[in-house]
């Protein structure tokens, strides 16, 4: 004779309660993403996977050899830098090529003296430990000061005179963190 459906159901269910993982899933230990300098950021994040001092870059800028920037005698270009604050470790990175027979300054110049050099003073101080003076051509990483400044590509007479023809500028900046 068959067995009853009753006697099949508690049949199955005593089988089953004896089964302690059905349902439940065994521990899993997570494997950690790589992280090639040890700065925290994993690999997949990291745009400097081998330089622990960066990992993203937060702002860029650039020309290049088939779009280059021209400066006339007495023109420049600038790019406002927030200071740093609080955890924030922002550098600049910056280079530069001078298509031309005369070199440009790269100032860095408080947020305060801005309005006068816009104005056409041209003896407004500038940081000197961060600035470039009379150059055709420059590569440099450094640390964006606490206080807002700004970076600007000078060919006019607050640092190196202008030459009188056009300079054509390449250049890449990028704002690091």
């Amino acid at each position: 004779m068959a067995p009853s459906r009753r006697a099949f159901l508690t049949g199955a269910l005593t089988t089953l309660a004896g089964c302690t993982t059905f349902g439940q899933h065994s521990p899993t230990t997570p494997t950690p993403a790589p992280d090639g300098d040890g700065d925290g950021i994993p690999d997949n994040g990291d745009e400097f996977p081998d330089n622990p001092e960066y990992y993203t870059v937060s702002s860029s800028w650039q020309t290049t050899t088939e779009g280059l920037a021209t400066l006339t005698p007495g023109e420049y270009s600038a790019h406002y830098l927030h200071g740093n604050t609080g955890d924030d470790d922002r550098h600049l990175h910056y280079e530069l090529t001078v298509h031309g027979s005369h070199p440009v300054d790269c100032l860095f110049i408080d947020r305060d003296e801005w309005d006068p050099f816009v104005d056409g003073n041209r003896d407004v101080p500038i940081r000197d430990d961060l600035s470039v003076l009379d150059t055709r051509g420059t590569s440099f990483t450094v640390p964006i000061p606490p206080e807002p400044c700004l970076f600007v590509l000078d060919y006019t007479d607050q640092g190196t005179p202008p030459g009188e023809e056009p300079v054509n500028i390449e250049q890449l900046g990028q704002v690091l963190l």
